[in-house]
């Protein structure tokens, strides 16, 4: 938040850097109120009290921890996860109704589920055989593997034994050669 005079800007929000937490931490051990840490930090009070609430460890508010925590937090809160067991029972009854991969990536909609691609159908499936499962034998046709291409040569596309028009002998050339060429 900017702090100009006695105005801080509460549009912008911004998350407490590990320098902050020191501020904090500093402040604190001087005995500044959350108020008055706020004013300092240019913060909330509300961020403030939060920060000291949620972020504290057994000796009290500590800068390290707090980081520790507050990080741990924000890489272990994912979004909500949309294969939910209902969904994948669902996608599963599907395939064995022989339903293709395809049409059940189309129908969820109407089926009132979360979307999912084909895509992930398919890996469903691979992971099912892995595991021992069936679902593979209810697809329509073998599936080729699919195998990602980068990191490796090209090799669509080669003509073998081509010669290059630069060794294109002159005469086939249809301006500098005497031949016009054509056959």
């Amino acid at each position: 938040m900017i702090k100009s005079d006695n105005f801080v800007d509460k549009h912008r929000y911004r998350q407490l850097t590990q320098e902050a937490r020191y501020q904090i931490t500093a402040l604190k051990v001087l005995g500044y109120t959350q108020r008055q840490i706020a004013r300092e930090t240019g913060r909330s009070a509300s961020t403030i009290s939060r920060e000291l609430r949620r972020n504290r460890g057994i000796e009290g508010y500590q800068a390290e921890t707090a980081q520790r925590v507050a990080y741990r937090r924000r890489r272990e809160a994912g979004k909500r996860h949309k294969r939910t067991p209902e969904l994948i029972a669902w996608v599963e009854a599907r395939l064995r109704d022989d339903w293709s991969p395809e049409q059940i990536a189309g129908s969820l909609r109407e089926a009132g589920y979360p979307l999912v691609s084909h895509e992930w159908i398919y890996r469903h499936i691979e992971r099912d055989q892995k595991a021992g499962g069936d679902l593979h034998k209810h697809l329509r046709q073998r599936r080729k593997r699919y195998r990602k291409r980068y990191g490796s040569q090209e090799r669509r596309g080669r003509i073998i034994g081509r010669v290059g028009i630069e060794e294109r002998p002159t005469e086939m050339d249809p301006i500098g050669g005497t031949g016009t060429g054509r056959r």
